[in-house]
């Protein structure tokens, strides 16, 4: 089984893999629907709130005026409202998919297991089945109906951004662009290498699981001090995985918090020129500092999310 887990450590993403969840995902294909409408809705909200802020500093605040304050938050809130409303609906779509993808893989996992020979079981540890049956199984139907809601959420969201900025001052939407590639370099060269130690955590977890099993059956056999020995080395074992990926992870996220930092500095530096020049609004610069200070969390959100279901 070691060799197994190690050469599953680095095995690079397929498709055909999660082709095998389409029977699990067709039953709910009005949820996933719902849930990338709902998505796009809370995204478009979530896009629009900094240009109600423009608006409001350009009329209400530079123009020392409260005419038409009123309709202003009627519309406010409504957009509030609408935000909190895509937000039930789409968690409401999630949480089904969640719920009975789980309990359709389980129960089909448990007729499949019914199924295999008595050599099977016999080179198989009880506990390391327990695991796929499961834990990874509520981890599958979460991906599927939480992660995929974030990727598509920060998609909607990233890209309706970079339109507003396009539409709004193309000279300084270009500034946030060209830290993008940064930011898609650093992801990728790190979230490789704490997706490798990540499966082996996996891996390592669903082999102490099988060890607690052997541990439970065998502690009667006579065999304790042998089981408490490659308990101990799966367990340390899984411990040094963990402080790999802790490791990478701590450089990982500083340098991404330096480079959107970096972005907003570059954009107050530059649109503070331009608002000094006449050539930018500060209202504008308002907006974008606003979404320059939000558009790196969902692409790093993004990547993590897609490591996760490559592992």
């Amino acid at each position: 089984m070691a060799a197994f887990d190690e050469k599953d450590y680095t095995r690079s993403f397929d498709w055909s893999i999660w082709k095998r969840l389409t029977p699990f995902v067709r039953p709910f294909r009005r949820d996933f629907v719902g849930m990338l409408v709902f998505n796009g809705l809370c995204a478009l909200v979530d896009v629009a709130i900094p240009l109600f802020q423009r608006y409001a500093i350009r009329n209400f605040i530079q123009a020392d005026s409260l005419r038409g304050i009123v309709p202003f938050s009627l519309a406010y809130l409504l957009v509030i409202v609408l935000q909190a409303l895509s937000v039930v609906a789409f968690a409401r779509n999630s949480m089904t998919i969640e719920m009975n993808m789980g309990r359709d893989m389980r129960r089909s996992l448990f007729h499949h297991l019914q199924t295999l020979s008595f050599s099977f079981y016999n080179v198989t540890p009880v506990g390391y089945l327990l695991t796929r049956v499961m834990s990874d199984t509520n981890r599958i139907a979460g991906m599927v109906a939480w992660n995929l809601t974030d990727i598509l959420w920060a998609l909607f969201y990233v890209l309706g951004t970079f339109a507003a900025m396009l539409i709004l001052n193309w000279r300084l939407a270009l500034v946030v662009i060209v830290i993008v590639p940064v930011m898609a370099v650093l992801t990728g060269y790190f979230q490789n290498r704490i997706l490798r130690w990540n499966r082996k955590v996996r891996k390592l977890n669903s082999r102490i699981t099988g060890s607690f099993n052997e541990g439970i059956t065998g502690a009667t056999l006579g065999t304790e001090e042998q089981t408490v020995r490659t308990f101990r080395a799966l367990t340390q074992e899984m411990h040094d995985a963990g402080i790999g990926a802790a490791r990478l992870n701590a450089i990982y996220i500083p340098l991404v918090l330096f480079a959107s930092t970096m972005a907003v500095a570059i954009v107050l530096l530059r649109g503070g020129y331009m608002v000094s020049g006449g050539l930018l609004e500060l209202a504008t610069l308002s907006t974008f500092t606003t979404y320059a200070v939000g558009i790196f969390e969902p692409i790093q959100m993004t990547a993590a999310n897609i490591a996760e279901f490559i592992s």
